[in-house]
């Protein structure tokens, strides 16, 4: 199969585990593959299947001139299929899915899904529904409410998660999950954090970080995959390293 005869498939993400997998994937299947990537100096960017790079730098562009170049990149290229690898990419997608051009397949997930699988307050709540196991948690204001205050609820050692990793209007800050251990920890967490915005807290339980990915179409799952956290940060947030 030539070239030109071969499906143009855009990948934008920037990390080492769904962007890089995604790309040599799509790759090994004889697709033609191209990138926006938002770190040059992302290693996935070194895979023998990437055809072409792009770099939308969320630093220098509003969140609607990223969105505008890429419907522009998108149009003139005449992808066949755009695969969004993070929040960062899904978001803008899913709400402005209809100013792609028709023929252009947009590989994300339903709104129903979007609501429940990346809002952990909302995940949470579907698991309450799903007799699903969890750790004991609610939703917070966290500007007035003290370390003593938190720790009697949720003992010494507690978690507080922001429910979304990324907000649609700031896509270049990534929200991270923080394990508080004492006042200290507390107070430091608070001077750099928006106390405006609402947080899960939840009570720490030491373990394994293990996680399942499924892909599935209409209900119905047609491939799976786990995981294993092999190194994960003391304080919380993604593993460095995991083993399938």
């Amino acid at each position: 199969m030539t070239q030109q005869q071969r499906q143009k498939i855009l990948v934008i993400g920037e990390d080492t585990r769904s962007f890089l997998s995604v790309i040599r994937s799509l790759g090994r299947a004889g697709y033609c593959v191209d990138v926006v990537c938002y770190d040059q100096l992302s290693p996935s960017l070194k895979s023998k299947y990437i055809s072409q790079a792009y770099f939308l730098n969320y630093q220098a562009y509003t969140n609607s001139e990223l969105l505008e170049q890429l419907i522009q990149l998108v149009t003139q290229q005449q992808y066949q299929v755009v695969v969004p690898c993070d929040e960062r990419a899904i978001f803008p997608l899913v709400e402005n899915q209809h100013r792609f051009p028709a023929e252009t397949i947009l590989a994300i997930p339903n709104q129903e899904v979007v609501d429940n699988l990346f809002d952990k307050n909302s995940t949470k709540i579907l698991a309450e529904k799903l007799d699903i196991a969890h750790a004991k948690g609610r939703l917070l204001s966290l500007e007035t409410l003290s370390y003593e205050e938190l720790k009697q609820e949720f003992g010494t050692t507690f978690v507080v998660k922001p429910t979304l990793s990324f907000k649609s209007d700031v896509l270049s800050k990534r929200q991270k999950v923080e394990i508080i251990d004492s006042e200290s920890s507390y107070r430091a967490w608070k001077q750099k954090s928006e106390l405006n915005d609402l947080y899960l807290v939840e009570c720490f339980f030491s373990g394994k970080g293990e996680g399942v990915s499924i892909l599935a179409v209409d209900g119905k799952v047609l491939a799976s995959f786990a995981h294993k956290r092999v190194s994960e940060p003391k304080s919380g947030g993604g593993s460095s390293y995991r083993k399938s």
